[in-house]
């Protein structure tokens, strides 16, 4: 492997997840800046004794790789963005934080990643379409891009699907129902025993609590999961936040900053900088044609 696609390699890996944390992104050495949580509702569940999504029983156990089928066969053929936001927190010091955010705008095959470390100036960015994929890292004054040929598909970066299986095996939720923007979501939460994936990891883990609100059709629009771990010697507490936008609506085009860069050919391997080391001096990550609207990794 040359240099060149080990650039592209690194790059890949710490948007799509290969590393320690849920996700795979490296969470920042000394962040200082606490990200707050949404809110997951503000409106009053009701009790529904009825129909269930396909994967949640009468009783309220969830066989999360039925639910997950049904999530991920909803979302087939329809645009969307991906939000999620995974933070890590020290108990004794709420003001220490580690994490990241990441964003997926997805329309088809073409489709757009922006993930940025906490408080760190650090932006990953990816763009791809059907002439390949093109990666982009700024890092306070300095740019860095580069070129793939094969940068995977979308849900190697927005891995919902993955994270309901992770975090919803074989709880026993409360089921109820809630409004939401004029649709009715049913409401699972559970809270105690970790579900299997956190087990299996040697780590003392608790307090555990997730909460998901489902559509009839097994869409899960949100997913919110929260407990306490012992990692490393270390003591910390776990938010992951998962959410869905844009279903059916969202366009993804192309960033200005791809202008620049030479379409990946087979003839220079896995990628083709064009300009790999370039002053960030006359744009910033925000500018792109992107749209933004309101978009770390599991422990393993």
């Amino acid at each position: 492997m040359d240099g060149h696609a080990v650039l592209v390699f690194v790059a890949l890996v710490a948007l799509a997840g290969c590393g320690a944390a849920p996700l795979g992104g490296n969470t920042p050495d000394d962040p200082t800046e606490t990200l707050t949580p949404v809110p997951v509702s503000t409106e009053t569940p009701t009790s529904t004794p009825g129909e269930r999504p396909p994967g949640v029983t009468p009783s309220g156990t969830v066989d999360a790789a039925r639910l997950r089928t049904a999530h991920e066969s909803f979302l087939d053929g329809r645009s969307y963005e991906w939000r999620l936001v995974y933070d890590l927190q020290d108990p004794e010091d709420p003001t220490a934080v580690e994490g990241f955010t990441r964003r997926v705008f997805v329309d088809d095959d073409r489709f757009f990643v922006e993930q940025r470390d906490g408080d760190r100036p650090v932006v990953h960015s990816l763009f791809v379409d059907e002439t390949g994929g093109y990666l982009r890292r700024v890092d306070g004054n300095e740019t860095t891009t580069e070129t793939t040929l094969d940068p995977g598909v979308a849900t190697d970066y927005a891995v919902g699907g993955g994270l309901i299986e992770r975090f919803l095996t074989g709880m026993n939720t409360d089921v109820n129902t809630t409004e939401r923007d004029g649709e009715t979501y049913y409401r699972l939460h559970a809270t105690g025993t970790p579900p299997p994936a956190l087990r299996r990891l040697g780590t003392a883990v608790s307090d555990y609590r997730v909460t998901a609100y489902v559509s009839l059709e097994g869409f899960v629009r949100t997913l919110v999961v929260r407990y306490d771990r012992v990692w490393n010697e270390n003591r910390e507490g776990v938010y992951l936040r998962v959410d869905y936008s844009g279903v059916g609506t969202t366009s993804v085009e192309e960033p200005d900053w791809v202008d620049e860069l030479d379409p990946p050919t087979p003839s220079a391997g896995t990628s083709t900088p064009r300009d790999a080391r370039v002053p960030n001096d006359t744009s910033t990550p925000e500018e792109t044609s992107t749209p933004t609207p309101t978009p770390p990794a599991t422990p393993s």
